[in-house]
């Protein structure tokens, strides 16, 4: 995960980093997660193992164009349905 050869080859070319590191698919999921995380400005200063510590206790949630998931002054860990 820290290797940033890695982390290059996976931003740059994903084929290529899954060929060459064969690491298991939650593995593989992280280290993508982590690699475009240090690209936006609010992660670039933590470590990549600093960013796989959050990635592990968070969760993605993936969603379609226009969903409505927070509702204004609704609270955190609250559904917005």
């Amino acid at each position: 995960m820290a290797d940033p050869t890695y982390r290059a080859l996976l931003l740059g070319s994903p084929e290529e980093a899954v060929a060459t590191y064969q690491l298991p698919e939650q593995e593989r999921q992280l280290a993508q997660y982590v690699a475009a995380l240090t690209g936006y400005p609010m992660f670039r200063d933590l470590l990549a193992e600093e960013i796989a510590a959050m990635m592990s206790a968070a969760s993605v949630e993936q969603y379609g164009p226009g969903t409505l998931v927070v509702r204004p002054g609704s609270l955190g860990g609250q559904s917005s349905t």
